[in-house]
């Protein structure tokens, strides 16, 4: 799995990396409600990834952090831009503190 960087910590780098692999990368898509930190596309397999991203204040706060992600993206109805698009819409909290990540997936 490829884990990216908060804002400004080298988004583009993993999204040029995905998109090598023939996957259609946004960063910051405008939604309706705010702007989810990355979408990734898959045409072939008719799915969508959104990914939320936050900063942690400490290590005892990441799974927090990804939580806080995760409600982001239903309070803010990322989802909702793809649902008659895609067959599969997966939903990930990404927290980072330091050099540590945590990723967790909104169960479906």
């Amino acid at each position: 799995m490829l884990i990216t960087r908060p804002r400004r910590f080298g988004k583009t780098l993993g999204m040029n990396m995905l998109a090598s692999f023939h996957y259609s990368v946004e960063s910051n898509r405008e939604h309706g409600e705010g702007r989810s930190d990355i979408v990734v596309y898959d045409e072939e397999n008719s799915r969508v990834v959104i990914f939320e991203a936050k900063v942690a204040k400490s290590p005892e706060d990441l799974l927090a952090a990804c939580d806080a992600a995760l409600r982001q993206i239903e309070a803010r109805q990322y989802a909702e831009d793809f649902r008659d698009e895609y067959d599969e819409i997966l939903c990930y909290g990404i927290a980072f503190y330091k050099k540590r990540c945590l990723v967790k997936r909104e169960p479906n």
